[in-house]
């Protein structure tokens, strides 16, 4: 599992950026790495994510 360690400022809130960052479908928005993320199954912990 990859670990990312960054330090930016941002108008948001911690709890707000990290939910931003947390959630694998906005992975395309901030990740030039990733073309794609799309949910395979589940809604919670444990749920599977394709990306490309």
């Amino acid at each position: 599992m990859g670990r990312y360690i960054a330090t930016i400022r941002s108008p948001s809130s911690a709890e707000r950026a990290f939910d931003y960052m947390a959630d694998l479908r906005n992975f395309e928005e901030w990740d030039p790495g990733v073309r794609s993320s799309t949910l395979v199954a589940g809604t919670s912990q444990g749920r599977r994510q394709r990306m490309t």
